[in-house]
């Protein structure tokens, strides 16, 4: 009898607890400089899965680790692209060096994806 309140008890839970068996976003960002000094134009691809991540609300920020209280970028929103889960957004930043873009989603549930790039006078990410 011990034994089937646990199993019931159990399968109770397993809904609360589906977010655990969720599948992981993924991210894969590509920066090209632009005229201006330290600015990029970057494009990021967003998976579920296999499957590409819809969503028109998402927030880009950046922060240097290395001097994480000196140097960030004000957050701005993602513009999606003509191809699906595809997503572009042109940030300036204060100076070269490795930096964490991370992207904060709300759907299907609150997330943040972080990718650390490498930004330089020719390249970004």
């Amino acid at each position: 009898m011990n034994r089937l309140k646990l199993i019931i008890v159990i399968l109770l839970m397993l809904p609360i607890n589906s977010q655990v068996f969720a599948e992981k976003v993924l991210s894969k960002t590509h920066c090209k400089p632009l005229a201006k000094k330290l600015k990029y134009e970057c494009h990021v691809k967003l998976k579920v899965g296999l499957k590409p991540h819809l969503e028109n609300d998402i927030v880009v920020n950046a922060k240097m680790p290395s001097m994480s209280m000196a140097h960030n970028v004000r957050p701005m929103k993602l513009r999606m692209t003509d191809s699906i889960g595809s997503y572009t957004y042109e940030i300036q930043l204060e100076m070269y060096g490795t930096w964490v873009i991370s992207y904060d989603l709300k759907q299907p549930s609150r997330n943040r994806i972080m990718e650390k790039l490498v930004f330089s006078k020719n390249e970004g990410g």
